[in-house]
């Protein structure tokens, strides 16, 4: 089954939109509202809404960060201030908001928000609290609208929940058998923010988890993606996310969505993504890698924008600067629109050549005397889940 790519924009975000319609990066984006006003929101053209999901960020109902105040359906406003014993009543007020403001603007799904627990709260209160606060007033504005959006219920999934066979299982059961829903939009908490994910358990639970909501018939939606989209399209999910990731900044954490927490980011330095060691280096690591290796192309990819930044005339090289982020979505790009031409056993013979291709190109790299560390250790952490995964499809 082919999957389509959406971005999730952030800051920069008109740099995706950009690569979009000019460069064909993506089919479409995810909103956020934590990142851009309500009434820049509500200005984006009807061509671009059309093929939007718009992100209600709900994920902690106390607090509201940033550009998350220009929009009046987070649980925060009730009157006199957040009150958890009072969420029952005003929660069907804020969930008609967040619909209505999806209906009104034509997003191409409606997505019921979700709140983000990191610990294994008792699950059969968990469900309660999210059917009663979120699930049934969401489905109740819905049915009033009398739209035929498909609709999408929100879920972060956490490394906890994965690895509790139990607990998952009765996640599963309970998401597949929400009436009306569409699709699922997925949002990953790996289990550590730096670098690639190397936890080859959690990737293949992961897939499995994807993969079991496919099997119920429902569309998936992998949101907050690094590159391991790529190894997460073996899964059949419908939609995977891009981002101007530079590594990890599109990562998700919940930090970012709690007010009182939030903290500096430091910068980081100026990056590249390469398509063929699949992670992003700094640019010392490019120049020495360029110099040494100079005929091979697909270390960097060949577009307009690696060929500026490999110019000596190119200046201030920073996150900051458009180029990097354009390079990354079109490379990236090139590869997701690769696997999803194939289906099930090719695409999984792909995959693994383009990990075969990595794991070469991290030795060669070491035999031009640049070392990289264990900068590669995520690459049998994905082959293996990758294996683990096409073994239980029959695909090897």
């Amino acid at each position: 089954m082919k999957f389509k790519i959406f971005h999730q924009l952030g800051h920069n975000d008109v740099w995706s939109i950009q690569s979009i319609n000019q460069e064909n990066t993506g089919d479409g984006i995810i909103i956020s509202p934590k990142n851009r006003k309500a009434k820049n929101v509500e200005g984006l053209g009807a061509s671009i809404k059309a093929k939007a999901i718009f992100d209600p960020q709900m994920f902690f109902p106390r607090y509201i960060v940033k550009k998350m105040n220009t929009y009046d359906f987070y649980p925060s406003l009730m009157p006199g201030g957040y009150d958890t014993d009072r969420l029952n009543e005003y929660s069907p007020i804020f969930m008609e908001k967040c619909i209505e403001f999806q209906v009104r603007n034509n997003f191409g799904f409606l997505v019921i928000p979700t709140r983000f627990y990191d610990n294994l709260t008792n699950v059969d209160e968990l469900i309660e609290y999210h059917n009663k606060n979120f699930v049934d007033p969401s489905l109740t504005t819905i049915n009033n609208t009398k739209t035929d959006k498909e609709i999408l219920f929100q879920w972060v999934l956490t490394s906890n929940i994965l690895t509790n066979k139990d607990y998952s299982e009765t996640l599963l059961t309970w998401i597949t058998g929400i009436q009306k829903i569409g699709g699922v939009y997925l949002i990953i908490d790996p289990p550590s923010r730096y670098g690639q994910i190397d936890d080859p358990k959690f990737l293949y639970l992961l897939m499995v988890f994807v993969n079991e909501l496919f099997k119920n018939d429902l569309k998936v939606v992998l949101g907050y993606l690094n590159s391991e989209s790529l190894l997460l399209s073996l899964a059949n999910p419908s939609i995977v996310s891009i981002g101007s990731a530079y590594q990890n900044i599109r990562r998700f954490d919940p930090k970012n969505f709690m007010s009182d927490l939030e903290q500096d980011v430091k910068t980081p330095t100026f990056k590249m993504y390469s398509p063929k060691l699949l992670d992003w280096f700094d640019f010392p690591y490019m120049e020495l890698i360029k110099e040494r290796i100079p005929d091979d192309i697909t270390y960097w990819g060949e577009n307009r924008y690696s060929k500026i930044m490999f110019d000596p005339n190119y200046q201030g090289r920073s996150i900051h600067k458009v180029e990097p982020h354009k390079h990354y979505f079109i490379e990236i790009s090139k590869q997701l629109r690769d696997l999803s031409a194939l289906d099930g056993e090719r695409r999984y013979n792909r995959l693994n050549d383009i990990i075969e291709s990595a794991k070469s190109g991290y030795e060669q790299v070491r035999g031009v005397n640049i070392e990289l560390g264990n900068r590669d250790a995520f690459l049998p952490a994905w082959q293996t889940a990758a294996k683990s995964f096409a073994s239980e499809q029959g695909w090897i």
